[in-house]
This record gives C-alpha cells, sequence and structure tokens, in this order.
C-alpha cells in the first residue's frame, strides 16, 4: 500500500505542517519546513504556476482532486505525489488554509514515464523504417502513415489520416479482395505476401507487398489493422 502524505499550508502558502512520511522522506526537519513558502521551495520550477493556482483555489473554496504534483526533495530529486488539495477551515468556518493529503506514487509515475518514452522510441522507428507501414481503425479509415508511405504515395499525413483506406488508395480492381484481407485482419486473421496495387496522388500505380496483421491494446481487443510492405516490389511501377 502506498504510504499517505499530509501537508498542511496556511494563508500566504507557507508551509506549516509535513507528517511523519514526507520528514522522513526528504529529511526537512519539522522545526524549519514552517517557515519554508511552498511552492518556491518544494515544488519543481515548471509547475509552479499551476500549483500556485491550485493552492489560490483552495483558498477561495475551490478544491481540486487527484493532481499530480513533483515535489522537489532536499537531495534534489523529485518524488510524484497525487493530490487532494482541500480547503482548511477553523471553527467558525472561516478559511485558514489549505491541506493537500496525498500517495507517494514516485514509482508508478516513474514507470508511466519509461512506458511513453518506449513508445515514442518505437513511434519514431515506425516513422522513419524504410518501408510503407499503414495502418487502420476498425472502421478501416486510415490512422497511422508513416514517412515512407508518404514518399510513395504522394499523400501527407495529412491528407490520408481519416480517409477510408479501400476506397481512397486502393484500385477499384482490387477494392473487394482488401477488404476481405483487411476484414480478416480486423478478425485476427493475418495475411503475409499480399500483393496490393495502391493509387498515388500523381495517378501512378504502386505494387506494394504487404504484410496485413491485426493490431491489438493492451487487453488484447482489437482495435484495427496495420500494413506493413516489404521492400522488393516498391520500385516497380506501370
Amino acid at each position: 500500500m502506498r504510504p499517505w502524505v499530509k501537508i498542511s499550508v496556511s494563508l500566504k502558502s507557507t508551509l506549516v505542517l509535513l507528517n511523519n512520511h514526507r520528514v522522513k522522506s526528504h529529511t526537512f526537519l519539522c522545526n524549519r519546513i514552517s517557515i519554508y513558502t511552498i511552492v518556491s521551495t518544494f515544488i519543481a520550477a515548471k509547475l509552479g504556476n499551476s500549483v500556485q493556482r491550485v493552492l489560490d483555489d483552495a483558498l477561495k473554496g475551490i478544491e481540486t482532486s487527484n493532481y499530480e504534483l513533483e515535489f522537489r526533495t532536499k537531495s534534489k530529486e523529485s518524488r510524484y505525489l497525487l493530490v487532494n488539495a482541500t480547503t482548511r477551515r477553523n471553527a467558525d468556518q472561516s478559511i485558514v488554509g489549505v491541506v493537500g493529503v496525498a500517495q507517494d506514487v514516485t514509482d508508478t509515475a516513474e514507470h508511466d514515464r519509461q512506458v511513453a518514452s518506449i513508445a515514442n522510441e518505437l513511434r519514431q522507428l515506425v516513422n522513419t523504417a524504410n518501408a510503407p507501414i499503414f495502418g487502420i481503425d476498425v472502421e478501416g479509415t486510415v490512422n497511422e502513415w508513416n514517412n515512407k508511405t508518404v514518399e510513395i504515395t504522394g499523400y501527407s499525413l495529412q491528407e490520408a489520416i481519416g480517409k477510408p483506406l479501400v476506397n481512397t488508395f486502393i484500385v477499384k480492381e482490387l477494392r473487394e479482395s482488401v477488404q476481405v484481407v483487411m476484414g480478416n485482419a480486423l478478425k485476427g486473421i493475418e495475411t503475409s505476401n499480399y500483393e496490393l496495387e495502391f493509387r498515388t496522388k500523381s495517378n501512378q500505380i504502386r505494387y506494394l507487398l504487404v504484410n496485413a496483421s491485426t493490431r491489438r491494446d493492451a487487453d488484447r481487443n482489437i482495435i484495427g489493422g496495420k500494413w506493413t510492405s516489404l521492400m522488393n516490389k516498391l520500385d516497380v511501377y506501370y
């Protein structure tokens, strides 16, 4: 179970209470931290303005839930907290500050950032691959179109995204058979070494030897299809 963190802030946004877990984690002493302004002292500079807005809102009675806060430690490390910022009131219901109750989600946040970094690297590999790669969603509309596909077809990413693949880019004579291959991929039945006639923006025909594969999400649900072309047919013009 993740440890809970409690942070209390005065009307002047100075830290007046830090619970034992937070003190232990960051080696600040309780009798010293009360004099610090929380945003300038503990918050990563890039988040300073947005955190100040959250504090200001809470001091007006507007509370915020599940706000991800990047907390700077004494050793200059970053900890990621998922915070609920609530208004602190006295016995007369007057606002006297803000209480932030949070969970330390640093490990989860770091994992998510690593996954995002890997995803970005994979995206770059797809975009810069020396072979056409294009994808469709479950409706058969284009949602992936790499740089090599742009080069070969003459259609930019912006021109291709959202267009029906078969009716827009495939020669009329092959649309029915391509629709079958695409439909199979959307059922989990993949096809290898299928010859595809692609009509370019300049009305030329490119012959692509493709593998039609199924695209799935993290839960293994089918979310579309991906077409990856093999290079040995790309330079044939008709």
